[in-house]
């Protein structure tokens, strides 16, 4: 991963992340696109942005079988 300085300027540690990413899912066999910061978490997709529980991953897996 490259990060980038702000300042040029000797002496200034400061470093700037990428914004988000664009990453592609397929959950439960429904695809989805996803924007998320790179500090973002998988259980933390899972939860915060797609509303899914512990119980609604563990269901989602069994009901293929």
């Amino acid at each position: 991963m490259n990060y980038k300085s702000n300042d040029d300027s000797v002496g200034n540690d400061t470093l700037s992340l990428p914004a988000k990413s664009l990453i592609n899912l397929k959950i439960n066999n429904i695809k989805k696109q996803i924007e998320v910061a790179p500090w973002t978490t998988l259980l933390d997709l899972l939860r915060e942005q797609l509303d899914l529980s512990a119980r609604e991953i563990y269901r989602g897996r069994h009901e293929s079988d």
